[in-house]
């Protein structure tokens, strides 16, 4: 017992020596009864100085976004069992249909937006079971273990997960990864702590580089983000271990987020034609609390510095996730960076980017499943539509599959939207409150307009 919290009390104060081979130890501890399952929250609850129940806790089952993660799962999880009822009357059709399981987040699963799944499940003869909860936290898949009840129920081809963003974000945790630096337009940084001033040349010495702004970002971080990596990567390492042991060869694939972005750097965040209704939801929730106001509470002010630290941040995040790829001792497992993937007019808001983004991530994971894409440890976004290894469709070509059987009912409910969101704003003109109005007809009013607008959006936005 004493060796292992050695191990864990190594992954405390010298995270950057903390790599998979202690990860295998751990686990197999946990297998053998040796160690907690918690041992995983408990340790970060640890590194970052927190409390259970404080801001260490999802909010993706509570309130009206537990309510909208609920329904929207519902939906689709209606969706999937129509489709292969459809599907399984002709075995020409049940031989080709790609079944899949997610797990996730916000970018599987948005109220707002046509999220990756939406998107994914337009595909002909791929449906998606879907069991991402936007707002949840990647620990919450572990000890919820919801997904394994997913994976026996449907035994899919395919797997997908994507967890990460919230553990780092949510609850305005950002700022317990950011060294406290005296503002410096030299970013020759200071801190309070003498002994973490150098720590970046640590971190850089894990994951080199030669690109100016990642060893800009690099110089803000401090030694509990990278136990935080280290300890999300655990996660899900421990994950695919116990899928490994009854799914010896399921096709799993994970992905690593776009550099998310700074509500003050992002282009057209409060209006734009097709996203008429963000400005006022990105104020109803207060954007900018994810990443702008706890840099801002770090004293850092600088765009360029705030957008070098989610920089540095995105890429040790995904460079972690394809080592465990390839090294992880796991066959089958594929992982999807997007790094580079958004511009400064890409963002819906700090954390989220514009439908026809997603559509794009949700094209590679079609290839990668149909088998398009030889399953190899990790493939770049903007790689394969860069160089034409995949190509955006043509609005024929994505009108044509919008109105196959499996979507046409989809249109007939789009225009239904309209009339509910007439009657949303007829209620809330006649004086009842907005955030009673609002969410008493999300269920019949905003899922149905949001499937009209956004789907929308992406045939008017199609892009290479």
């Amino acid at each position: 017992m004493s060796n292992y919290r050695g191990t864990i009390k190594r992954l405390i104060d010298e995270p950057e020596t903390f790599g998979l081979l202690q990860m295998k130890v751990l686990t197999k501890a946990i297998d053998n009864g040796r160690l907690d399952k918690d041992v995983i929250r408990k340790t970060t609850l640890r590194v970052l100085d927190l409390v259970e129940g404080g801001i260490y806790k999802s909010a993706a089952g509570e309130g009206k976004i537990g309510s909208l993660n609920r329904y929207t799962n519902a939906v689709r999880q209606k969706s999937y069992w129509k489709y292969f009822r459809e599907v399984s009357s002709s075995k020409n059709k049940q031989k080709d249909l790609k079944r899949v399981v997610a797990e996730g987040d916000s970018w599987f699963n948005h109220p707002f937006l046509c999220d990756i799944l939406e998107v994914l499940n337009l595909e002909n003869n791929v449906s998606v079971y879907s069991m991402a909860y936007a707002a949840d936290w990647l620990q919450n898949y572990i000890y919820g273990g919801e997904y394994i009840e997913g994976l026996s129920l449907i035994k899919p081809d395919a797997f997908l997960v994507s967890g990460g963003g919230n553990d780092l974000l949510e609850g305005q945790k950002l700022g317990l990864f950011i060294r406290q630096p005296s503002y410096s337009k030299s970013i020759q940084c200071t801190t309070d702590y003498p002994d973490d001033s150098d720590y970046y040349l640590k971190i850089l010495s894990h994951f080199p580089t030669n690109d100016s702004e990642l060893v800009r970002g690099y110089k803000y971080l401090n030694k509990a983000f990278i136990s935080q990596v280290k300890l999300m990567i655990w996660s899900y390492y421990f994950m695919f271990h116990n899928i490994r042991k009854k799914y010896k060869t399921l096709l799993i694939i994970t992905q690593g987020y776009s550099e998310a972005i700074p509500a003050m750097a992002a282009k057209n965040l409060w209006f734009s034609l097709n996203y008429f209704y963000k400005g006022l939801l990105n104020r109803l929730q207060n954007n900018g609390n994810w990443i702008e106001n706890p840099l801002r509470n770090s004293q850092i002010y600088d765009v360029k510095d705030m957008r070098c630290v989610l920089k540095a941040m995105i890429h040790i995040f995904n460079e972690s996730l394809i080592s465990l790829a390839k090294d992880g001792g796991f066959d089958n497992l594929v992982h999807v960076d997007n790094r580079g993937l958004a511009t400064s007019n890409d963002w819906f808001d700090e954390m989220h980017m514009k439908s026809y983004r997603n559509y794009q991530i949700a094209k590679v994971y079609s290839a990668i499943i149909k088998g398009d894409l030889p399953p190899i440890s990790s493939y770049r976004t903007t790689e394969l539509f860069s160089s034409g290894a995949l190509k955006a469709d043509t609005f024929i070509q994505f009108f044509g599959r919008m109105t196959t059987t499996k979507n046409f009912m989809n249109y007939i409910k789009w225009s239904l939207g309209l009339f509910f969101v007439v009657l949303i704003l007829l209620i809330f003109c006649l004086g009842i409150k907005w955030q009673n109005s609002f969410f008493v007809f999300v269920p019949l009013g905003i899922e149905l307009l949001r499937r009209f607008i956004l789907s929308s959006y992406i045939l008017w936005n199609l892009k290479n």
